[in-house]
């Protein structure tokens, strides 16, 4: 290397690495490689969970039993299930939550009130919201496995928290739904047969009234997808230097 310094010329030879710092720049070399092979490990198994929750988001939502009264009835975010004549094994029927009911309908039945009407369509709103945020969670998480740029990585981990921040709504909007129903509606028995002049809002009066399967499978999704969120955060963290291993 050749530099001038008051009109004269001044080289300077660069020394070559000895032995030693190549074996040492080898060794963190092979090092700083299997910890992205592990890294990419764990970030694979975190997605192929995150991506089996789907599907377990799908069962909770589909399902019926987000909290039941025992011997009554159970319901979910789409319908009711009551069990008539529940004293000697009676036949359950189901029914359809009205979430759009007219004016009319709303001053003429005592089913329907417009809190829970509210309570139920939030409900549904953002939990079919969380599903598809999940999909796009997945499709973001597994892009970081062909492109693996740690912006890609932030991307995945920013869609995993906004799911887990709706799939967190859905939940919160059950417990404040039920909360509200057995304040407000304690004495309205869900026994009968639900019909148009037979209220079915509401849970009759105790302790009776318990969450089921497909709430604590909501929680185990929201916890996966909060997971999800912390492992790729965490491993976006921006390389020094790149290496041709897929970074």
């Amino acid at each position: 290397m050749e530099t001038v310094e008051n009109n004269k010329k001044v080289v300077i030879t660069k020394k070559a690495p000895t032995a030693a710092q190549i074996a040492r720049a080898k060794s963190r070399r092979d090092h700083v490689l299997r910890q992205m092979r592990k890294e990419k490990r764990f970030m694979l198994l975190s997605a192929v969970v995150a991506g089996g929750a789907i599907f377990i988001w799908i069962v909770a939502i589909a399902t019926d039993w987000w909290y039941f009264t025992e011997g009554v009835g159970h319901s979910g975010l789409w319908r009711s299930c009551f069990v008539q004549n529940s004293g000697g094994g009676g036949e359950e029927i189901c029914k359809y939550h009205k979430l759009f009911p007219s004016r009319e309908e709303l001053k003429r039945s005592a089913e329907l009130d417009q809190h829970v009407l509210d309570y139920r369509r939030t409900q549904l709103t953002f939990a079919l919201l969380s599903l598809f945020l999940m999909l796009l969670a997945i499709l973001a998480a597994f892009y970081t496995f062909k492109n693996g740029r740690y912006v890609y990585k932030r991307l995945a981990s920013g869609l995993f928290f906004i799911t887990a921040a709706t799939t967190l709504v859905t939940m919160e909007a059950v417990i404040t739904c039920l909360r509200y129903e057995l304040e407000n509606f304690p004495a309205v028995t869900m026994r009968d047969t639900p019909t148009e002049d037979t209220p079915t809002v509401g849970t009759p009066p105790g302790d009776s009234s318990r969450y089921a399967y497909s709430f604590y499978l909501g929680w185990f999704v929201f916890a996966t997808y909060l997971w999800n969120g912390c492992v790729f955060l965490m491993y976006s963290r921006k390389k020094k230097w790149v290496i041709d291993e897929g970074e």
